[in-house]
């Protein structure tokens, strides 16, 4: 540019090695480079093999555990030996695999009881219907009164057992209506106070007038509730005895207590109260006519208004029950 030489381009001449010297290390140099190579490919390869393996043998417990629940062994569990993300997913595995194994165990024990429960009443009624076939019974009222109250007793049965089939299905209607719980309770007091007075059943109860105390519910259900506890009152607490009703408020809580003063329920049976035909003492319970299906209806009904119900020994003997609403 303006007769001066800014640049250059051009071909630079590649320099051959021409010593025997510079051939020998440039060889050395690429066998080095050879065997390191080979070196890294085979560790790479083991490494991958090794790490396949440890991320692949959880996942293959897991297709295998997930096999055996799919046919129907809730006993199978995954063995966990890393603290990692797949051994949380064992552990959670291992949980829902308990919780089937005891809702498997539920089944089996509740179809076991209902068979126990239909398969009593059943029997009388075809000793007595077989006494009257065969002569050795006459068709008197007596023998009237007894079938019709073994019906009335399989009725119940199959009633209770229909209404917590739609309770577990969520198919069970309840209207959603502003009500007043102490008033209903005491409304059902009324209806029973004829039986409590036979049995010579003392009822104290404290309770607020109740007109500014409403929750959210079914006020059919709440008197089935209600009726189900005083019934189980009326079958199992001693006569003469004592029943004490009252209420508190907790926040926005409404607790409703019923206690009486006798027997005591063994500590070992006072949470299973509400299981699903369980009795305490089966054969006594079975005298008196209870289905062992009454505190189950009761447990439906309280949680279906998002409620709690429980049952404790109280302090001075006897059963209490608490139930627990949310207050609108």
């Amino acid at each position: 540019m303006n007769g001066k030489i800014v640049g250059w381009v051009g071909l630079r001449k590649k320099e051959r090695l021409s010593t025997p010297l510079e051939t020998a290390f440039l060889k050395q140099q690429h066998r080095l480079f050879y065997i390191a190579g080979g070196c890294i490919l085979l560790l790479t390869t083991l490494v991958s093999l090794l790490l396949s393996r440890h991320l692949l043998r959880p996942i293959r417990h897991l297709i295998s555990g997930a096999q055996a629940l799919a046919s129907r062994q809730f006993e199978t569990r995954i063995p966990i030996r890393s603290s990692d993300e797949l051994a949380q997913l064992a552990d959670d595995f291992n949980n829902m695999a308990q919780t089937l194994e005891k809702y498997e165990q539920m089944r089996q024990q509740w179809i076991t009881d209902i068979s126990h429960e239909l398969r009593t009443p059943l029997a009388i009624l075809r000793g007595e219907i077989e006494a009257i076939q065969d002569g050795i019974r006459e068709m008197n009222p007596e023998t009237t009164d007894s079938l019709h109250s073994e019906t009335i007793h399989l009725s119940r049965l199959v009633d209770d057992l229909h209404r917590l089939s739609l309770a577990d299905s969520q198919n069970l209607s309840m209207r959603k209506e502003l009500v007043k719980p102490l008033r209903i309770l005491k409304e059902t007091l009324n209806m029973f106070q004829t039986r409590l007075d036979q049995r010579e059943t003392d009822v104290r109860m404290r309770l607020a007038d109740g007109e500014d105390i409403a929750i959210t519910g079914d006020p059919d259900h709440l008197t089935r509730l209600f009726s189900n506890i005083l019934e189980n009152t009326l079958r199992y607490a001693d006569a003469p005895g004592s029943l004490k009703i009252w209420e508190k408020h907790d926040g926005d809580r409404l607790i409703i207590c019923l206690e009486d003063f006798g027997p005591w329920v063994p500590e070992e049976s006072v949470e299973r109260l509400f299981e699903r035909l369980y009795r305490v003492d089966r054969s006594r319970s079975r005298a008196l006519g209870g289905s062992g299906l009454g505190l189950s209806i009761c447990k439906q009904i309280v949680e279906r208004h998002s409620g709690k119900i429980r049952a404790m020994n109280a302090a001075f003997g006897g059963l209490r029950i608490e139930i627990t609403f949310p207050l609108t």
